[in-house]
């Protein structure tokens, strides 16, 4: 009775917490899915700047589906904060004061973080990396790529480059909570760099912009990780 009565009272804020995100995310989504096309052919001027390449649609609903499952994708980026903000109401209460001091900053780090790798992998890696495809081509070739392919490439990136930005919060808190100092991460460098290539290798495209793109910011945000721990262990 008392295990019942427990998950009784966590379920209802947890069903509280889901459905507050669920609104959230339909009035935040709900204007994009209105504008779907407007707003992926803004999006597509980003990643296809100044190409030869001509997306077409192989498949008769990929016209529609694919501008809604990048207007939907929109929505959920942008509805994250709430998202977030819900997570930190279910489990403020079951968390001590001094944990709430680091808890709630990794949060937004967190976020911030995801954000800043989607922002660069869809402004940055993606226009080189098909702008390379593009200048390797013959010159008398027309590169027509299907819009569901061009789709999942985008958001392959995107989601790569996010959850590796990921990285320096993951370093501080395996030496936060001591579980490796980072006297022996420093020793393991040269392992770890090979690992962010060979993570870039398998998460990204298989061309070697791309995996570089995302192999080095890896490097310099393991960096990062590693030196804000050994700053907060002094």
């Amino acid at each position: 009775m008392n295990n019942f009565k427990w998950l009784t009272e966590h379920l209802v804020p947890l069903k509280k917490m889901l459905l507050l995100f669920g609104l959230g995310y339909l009035l935040i989504a709900c204007p994009i899915i209105y504008y779907a096309k407007e707003w992926f052919e803004f999006c597509a001027s980003f990643t296809l700047p100044e190409t030869n390449i001509q997306l077409i649609a192989t498949d008769i609903t990929s016209a529609f589906m694919i501008p809604l499952k990048w207007a939907l994708l929109t929505g959920f980026l942008i509805a994250l904060p709430v998202l977030f903000f819900q997570i930190w109401r279910f489990i403020a209460p079951g968390l001590y004061a001094h944990e709430k001091k680091w808890v709630k900053p990794v949060l937004i780090l967190g976020l911030l973080l995801f954000y800043c790798g989607a922002g660069f992998a869809v402004s940055i890696v993606c226009p080189m990396a098909i702008q390379f495809f593009t200048s390797v081509a013959p010159s008398n070739l027309t590169m027509m790529t299907d819009i569901h392919h061009y789709y999942d490439f985008v958001i392959n990136l995107m989601l790569a480059f996010g959850v590796s930005f990921e990285i320096p919060i993951v370093v501080f808190m395996l030496i936060h909570l001591g579980i490796i100092s980072s006297e022996t991460l420093s020793k393991k460098r040269p392992y770890i760099i090979t690992g962010a290539f060979i993570i870039g290798m398998l998460l990204t495209p298989p061309d070697v912009i791309s995996q570089i793109m995302l192999a080095v910011p890896l490097w310099l945000l393991f960096e990062s990780g590693l030196w804000a721990a050994k700053l907060n262990t002094k």
